[in-house]
């Protein structure tokens, strides 16, 4: 019931944890807001949310070669609010979470897979390689966050399919074979090697050979893809590297447009709890077979504003109610002696 109960918070836009008992106390029992905020912080209500995450594994099906974007996405609050959280840095407190997100999933799957949660600080070299990915299977995009010669080395050992984005500063490589020219390309992307490539500098024990292109966009950014897709032509990889913008969108959905902006628990356990559930309201609107066609993002904010509509509830962005700080009382103020008349 306290996954119910804040499934339909999200969708209902209740304010606060007093509106969700106001509206579901019967239900959960209970009239405390004090009993209601353990409930959400407790770790039996983590765990049972997971188990309902563990059924929907099976519905997470990409196919060989399916385009799958990896990526965090934290979840935090100043460290200048009463929490139950670990410091992720000098200002901010919580977690976050490690998915994969598959693009353009069909309808009736599961269009996302929790990896891991993080708590504390992370990077993303280090909760990946913690992780198992598929062999033969989609293909992983990955942005630079994911940049680590020793990971690509491991990638290509298990036959591990991959998009990566390299740093610029970190690029050192020996051309093996050119497979195209310099060029510019649609959209003013200008290609500027096209090929086989051998990574690493001389210090380096191991040097992976991977597919490299280093491209520069219109304005001037460097694109460098890395890639085991030794037969992909240049634009092949630069689009389907573009493609993972959908779960920079998916990220933006989940906060502005199904909740995970306003926060009901400011307690690390809580913090869990309210992920695994707005994205199990995100992923069980896509699971609907009658959703609409088109991007996953797509389908899933089509899906959500026709929930809400049905319900006589306008869409709108959920305001986030981490951004100011509590106010701390500093103790209980001197009475000024009275004045006499």
């Amino acid at each position: 019931m306290l996954v119910r109960a804040f499934l339909s918070a999200f969708v209902l836009y209740l304010p606060s944890t007093q509106a969700v008992l106001d509206r579901h106390g019967q239900a959960l029992g209970t009239s405390a807001r004090s009993t209601l905020s353990y409930a959400l912080r407790r770790a039996s209500s983590l765990a049972l949310v997971r188990r309902m995450w563990g059924a929907l594994d099976g519905f997470f099906r990409p196919g060989k070669e399916a385009l799958v974007a990896l990526d965090s996405m934290p979840l935090t609050l100043p460290s200048t609010r009463r929490h139950g959280c670990r410091r992720i840095n000098s200002s901010a407190v919580g977690g976050g979470v490690l998915w994969a997100f598959l693009v353009n999933a069909a309808r009736g799957t599961c269009p996302v897979q929790i990896l891991r949660t993080i708590t504390g600080p992370w990077h993303d070299t280090k909760v990946v390689a913690q992780v198992s990915l598929t062999p033969r299977g989609p293909v992983y995009l990955m942005d630079r966050g994911f940049w680590a010669l020793d990971l690509i080395v491991a990638w290509l050992a298990q036959s591990v399919r991959f998009v990566l984005r390299v740093t610029r500063q970190s690029l050192v490589y020996r051309p093996v074979r050119s497979c195209g020219r310099a060029r510019t390309l649609p959209r003013g992307i200008r290609v500027e090697f096209d090929g086989v490539a051998t990574l690493g500098g001389k210090t380096c024990k191991r040097k992976p050979t991977v597919r490299l292109v280093v491209a520069y966009l219109a304005n001037g950014e460097d694109l460098i893809l890395a890639s085991d897709r030794m037969d992909w032509s240049a634009e092949r990889l630069l689009e389907a590297y573009r493609q993972r913008w959908q779960i920079e969108c998916f990220h933006r959905l989940l906060k502005e447009c199904v909740g995970l902006a306003h926060l009901y628990s400011f307690q690390e356990n809580g913090l869990l709890f309210l992920l695994h559930v707005a994205t199990l309201l995100a992923t069980l609107l896509i699971l609907d077979e009658t959703a609409p066609r088109g991007s996953t993002v797509e389908v899933l904010m089509a899906a959500l504003t026709a929930l809400r509509a049905a319900l006589g509830i306008p869409t709108t962005a959920w305001r986030s109610n981490t951004a100011k700080p509590m106010k701390r009382s500093g103790g209980r103020k001197k009475r000024r002696p009275a004045k006499n008349h």
